[in-house]
């Protein structure tokens, strides 16, 4: 169960990336774009030979670094857009994460060719986005997105790995999801770009989260919610979870 406040997806996510490390006992890790709410923070690092954070900011690693140990933890400025920023660590992994982060970047291709490049042969990746172009809403805009993703989106962006699955998840998330507008309306004037800066650094711009309050108690109700959310996979689904092999 989660110590710190954290969304219902965030809770699947989570869950999702440290069954794939136990179940194939991947111990390389690389995380780009760990933001201030990091996949690593609920890995088993005991398990592991050692963990990156890319990251192009430096707020954001330095949020990152108040939460972990550089002896359990590499920090790695670079934007790995850049072609070559990463090169020195090409095929040295066994397992990628990519949290919400392709749907922040123009040149997603690019992207995903890094993650591709730093896996070694039979690695997984694991990046997770938003779904559905038509459900574009304020709460994008306030975080920075270019855009959202069908399914088949995914499967053509992820084609250049050898086995690839999408899971759909969070519907329920995106229909609580205008409980945060009013949160994020000083926002709305400002550019993509700016608002990426903000979102990289955390969000302490926005305020408190709204289940902090009731953490204590709500966090008893994420099995259910799993449960849940299991069902309605192939409903319909507001996070899109991509699982890829090279």
């Amino acid at each position: 169960m989660p110590a710190n406040p954290c969304s219902p997806y965030r809770y699947i996510e989570f869950l999702i990336e440290r069954t794939l490390q136990h179940k194939y006992g991947l111990k390389r890790v690389t995380e780009i774009g760990p933001r201030c709410d990091s996949a690593l923070g609920y890995l088993d690092l005991n398990a592991i030979e050692f963990a990156w954070a890319v990251d192009y900011s430096q707020a954001a690693l330095d949020a990152f670094k108040r939460r972990f140990s550089e002896e359990k933890v590499r920090f790695r400025l670079a934007d790995v857009m850049k072609p070559g920023s990463v090169s020195d660590m090409a095929c040295k992994c066994d397992y990628v994460i990519c949290n919400s982060v392709i749907e922040h970047v123009i040149k997603h291709e690019a992207l995903v060719g890094t993650m591709h490049s730093l896996l070694e042969p039979g690695g997984y990746v694991v990046c997770t986005t938003v779904l559905h172009q038509s459900m574009y809403n304020t709460w994008d805009h306030a975080v920075g997105h270019y855009r959202r993703y069908s399914v088949a989106d995914l499967v053509q962006l992820f084609s250049i790995f050898s086995q690839i699955q999408v899971l759909q998840t969070s519907f329920i998330q995106e229909l609580v999801r205008p409980l945060f507008f009013g949160r994020m309306q000083h926002l709305k004037q400002n550019t993509l770009e700016q608002n990426n800066l903000l979102t990289a650094a955390g969000h302490e711009e926005w305020g408190s989260v709204p289940y902090r309050a009731v953490w204590p108690i709500a966090k008893y109700a994420m099995p259910a919610y799993l449960v849940a959310e299991w069902g309605l996979q192939y409903v319909v689904g507001g996070i899109g979870f991509v699982i890829g092999r090279k």
